[in-house]
């Protein structure tokens, strides 16, 4: 006996979505793979070896190890989704059917606690951004560290200094050179206001791309700097903006998994059916 109509058409829907899937995640696996074998000539062909403000290679490696991890992920569980649903394999649907269900229970669980221990979590990851800026936070512009990377960039990008303000950074104990320009700094150049240019610049920024460098790195005021802006505030807020749409990719995401887990299953089902 052949499969029934509602069981071909899950078979269809899981072959559809899973070849998007196992594409995507051969993309991203390759393309990571190419970056971590090839960084000198990605940085020729795009023009990223001009900047000298960052480390571009270091930044390239870590994100071509996530390309290949998420992306290897993904393309695994597109390919037994797909091998599974095309060719009826029961044991390939059941495990793409464990894994999908695995990683929507995480997300479910993560999403639960979060909400639950929302002040615990808030207070934890302050008390962990904090000691990122007390024991990594060198502040030098052409720092390979990944914490000094990411609190520059942000800083930058938000227009804010520290984490609750710019006294933060007194008790930065790698911030060791402190000079920007040839100026002496009591606070990083990153909490600098930029001008319009500056911030289209980043992270490619010389001395005419901020608004005043030098009264700024020796006496910063609000005129001339972030000082008062708080990062934690800054990404807090800009969460809060987006968050119907963050929490709405979320549900997205997650309608989707179940259905696949839910086709898996019946597919399955179909598949014994068809057997007897």
């Amino acid at each position: 006996m052949g499969l029934g109509c509602g069981a071909k058409c899950a078979k269809m829907i899981l072959v559809v979505f899973n070849i998007i899937f196992f594409l995507l995640g051969g993309a991203c696996l390759g393309v990571g793979i190419w970056v971590l074998v090839d960084k000198s000539y990605l940085l020729t062909l795009t023009k990223l070896d001009t900047i000298t403000d960052v480390n571009v290679p270091s930044l390239l490696e870590s994100g071509a190890y996530v390309l290949i991890g998420g992306g290897g992920a993904v393309f695994l569980i597109g390919f037994l989704g797909c091998c599974g649903a095309l060719k009826e394999v029961k044991c390939c649907l059941i495990l793409y059917a464990f894994l999908v269900g695995l990683i929507l229970i995480i997300e479910i669980v993560a999403g639960v606690l979060a909400f639950i221990y929302k002040d615990k979590v808030e207070t934890e990851l302050t008390i962990f951004l904090n000691k990122t800026i007390v024991d990594n936070y060198e502040g030098t512009i052409n720092t390979t560290e990944p914490f000094s990377l990411a609190w520059d960039a942000v800083m930058t990008k938000f227009e804010c200094c520290g984490l609750n303000n710019y006294t933060d950074f007194q008790y930065a104990t790698k911030w060791t050179a402190k000079t920007y320009f040839t100026y002496t700094a009591v606070i990083p150049a990153s909490c600098c206001k930029l001008t319009t240019a500056g911030v289209s610049n980043w992270p490619s920024i010389t001395q005419s791309d901020f608004v005043d460098i030098q009264g700024c790195v020796i006496s910063p005021n609000t005129t001339n700097a972030n000082i008062q802006e708080s990062c934690y505030t800054a990404v807090k807020n800009f969460v809060i903006e987006y968050s119907t749409v963050l929490i709405g990719i979320g549900i997205g995401i997650g309608v989707v998994e179940l259905f696949g887990v839910i086709f898996a299953i019946c597919l399955c089902k179909a598949i014994d059916n068809k057997d007897d």
